[in-house]
This record gives structure tokens, C-alpha cells and sequence, in this order.
């Protein structure tokens, strides 16, 4: 029994040490209503070359009125490399969940049904941007584009992406091609 519950505290704190959050900046923009906010997006590792993408207690500020969506989840999504960067994708229906906020008093999202979304997202140890195309024309009348970008603070780690020795433009140009899927 002991080495049951061993192997099982290993397992959790494995698992608790691959996942990455990412807080950054990320712009909504409805039909043509643009918010911008601060979130965090989480990513695991599965350790299998699948990774699992949350964004749990998602609140959309639309001025100063803030409304509970709930929480994202889409896990075993398969990563390829390329430019120093892991890729996933996927379209696929979500079930949005209700949040854990307290502070929030309603949650939408689990009222939607399947919710279709496109995600693309590249990442790396310091740096993700993600893309969410969701369709919701037939059901709100609302086109829904998710954009998101964060980098982590440089410790002392190198910005040489494309691992040339050097920090220069074709970093940036590797790390477009990369969000591209170039």
C-alpha cells in the first residue's frame, strides 16, 4: 500500500512539474468589438509528444461590465517542432466548463453546448502565441477571434531562436515563420 500511494505522489508531482502558464495578452475581438486583458493559458506536457491547453476562469472584459465564460480545455493535442518551437492544432467541438472564481456569479459557457474552435499555437519554454477561431454565427450571430501572445522574462536564457550564436533580425523572422507553421 505504502509503495502504491509512493508511486502515486510521484506521478502527481511529475505531472504537476511539466505543466507551463503562460500570463499575457489577450484580444477577443467579436464580430467587430475588440477587449484586450491580461490571462493565463496553462500547458502539460504529456509526455507522449501530446500536450493539453487550458484557459481556466476565462472572464471576457467587455468595458467595465465582465462576463464568466467558464473554462477551456483541449487536451492530447500532438506537437511538431520546428524553429526552435513545439506547433499544435486542432478543430474540434468544446464543452466549455463552469469556472472556480467565487467572484463570479454566472458561468456562459457551459449554456453554449459544443462550442467549434480552431486553435493553432506555437510555444516554447519562454514564449507562446495562440490563435482561436470560433464560429458561433448559426447560434449567437457572432464571429469570435482569440489572440493571445506572452513571453516569459529573459533569466540569463538566450534569445538566439533560430540557434545561429546571435540575436538578430532572423530571430524575429524564425519565430513569425514558427507562429505561421512555416
Amino acid at each position: 500500500m505504502k509503495k502504491l500511494l509512493l508511486i502515486a505522489a510521484t506521478l502527481l508531482c511529475a505531472l504537476g512539474m511539466n505543466a507551463t502558464d503562460f500570463t499575457g495578452q489577450l484580444t477577443v475581438k467579436i464580430n467587430e468589438d475588440v477587449a484586450r486583458q491580461q490571462a493565463t493559458i496553462t500547458l502539460v506536457d504529456n509526455g507522449d509528444n501530446t500536450y493539453s491547453f487550458s484557459l481556466n476562469n476565462f472572464v471576457l472584459d467587455v468595458g467595465t461590465q465582465k462576463i464568466g465564460v467558464g473554462n477551456i480545455a483541449l487536451p492530447n493535442l500532438t506537437g511538431t517542432e520546428g524553429y526552435g518551437f513545439t506547433n499544435i492544432a486542432t478543430k474540434q467541438d468544446v464543452t466549455i466548463t463552469a469556472g472556480d472564481d467565487p467572484e463570479v456569479p454566472v458561468w456562459i459557457g457551459p449554456g453554449l453546448g459544443p462550442v467549434p474552435v480552431d486553435l493553432q499555437a506555437a510555444f516554447n519554454d519562454n514564449t507562446i502565441s495562440v490563435t482561436i477561431d470560433i464560429d458561433m454565427v448559426s447560434v449567437l450571430g457572432q464571429m469570435i477571434k482569440v489572440n493571445f501572445v506572452a513571453a516569459k522574462p529573459a533569466t540569463g536564457g538566450s534569445t538566439d531562436a533560430n540557434g545561429d550564436g546571435k540575436t538578430d533580425v532572423e530571430d524575429i523572422n524564425t519565430v513569425i515563420n514558427a507562429v505561421l507553421g512555416k
